[in-house]
């Protein structure tokens, strides 16, 4: 994926020992986790600056087929570049082609028996088993929003399968209930991303105009 907010692999192959590797580019900063760990929570505006990034990287990723399926803070990095911070979406090892003819994916990968990807931020389909495409990536950013905005994600639960069921089944809370402070306009965004029904979220270039508007960032 060549864009400026995915992280560039440069090189693979396998070596003569049997090892496959992966050559990508060196990156200075830290991912997305640890900002939170030392912060808390992020401003609407810093949210925005982060997440937009990461909508542009998805939003190409879309366009080319590619479904990445674990978008979480852990595979989110802030990298570093001549006093520029430039976010960058890592991780693409479990991404799932989509289908052209239709531009959904009929089937998830598992592995073990598991649904590939990360219980707190997967899409209510994914957990199903059920027809997917791009907006899935689109439900697990408006997750990140909560995480960001709020300190904590709608749905947490030591039982990774507790989580599981209440993804599918409850509805995530307003923000502004977890967190006053949120601007309505940013909530609205946030709940039309992990709208249940895929059909309801916006693509992923959207969710960048909708997210740039509402935390008021120049375009």
């Amino acid at each position: 994926i060549a864009h400026r907010n995915a992280v560039s692999v440069l090189d693979f192959g396998i070596t003569g020992l049997g090892i496959a590797y992966l050559v990508m580019e060196l990156l200075d900063g830290h991912t997305l986790t640890e900002e939170l760990r030392r912060h808390g929570v992020c401003s609407p505006e810093r949210c925005g600056r982060i997440l937009v990034q990461v909508c542009e990287a998805l939003a190409e990723a879309h366009a080319q087929g590619i479904v990445h399926r674990d978008v979480k803070p852990e595979n989110v990095f802030l990298h570093h570049d001549d006093g520029e911070e430039i976010v960058k979406v890592l991780d693409f090892g479990t991404v799932k082609l989509i289908d052209a003819a239709d531009g959904i994916v009929t089937k998830n990968l598992t592995i073990a028996g598991h649904v590939v990807g990360t219980p707190e931020y997967m899409a209510p389909e994914r957990l199903r088993d059920d027809t997917y495409d791009g907006r899935s990536d689109v439900y697990s950013v408006g997750i990140m929003m909560y995480r960001m905005l709020c300190g904590r994600v709608p749905f947490h639960s030591d039982d990774p399968y507790v989580v599981a069921v209440m993804q599918l089944n409850n509805t995530p809370p307003p923000l502004r209930m977890l967190e006053p402070s949120v601007p309505e306009a940013v909530e609205r965004v946030a709940l039309r991303a992990v709208a249940k029904d895929r059909t309801r979220r916006p693509s992923a270039a959207e969710l960048a105009r909708d997210l740039a508007e509402a935390c008021g960032l120049e375009a």
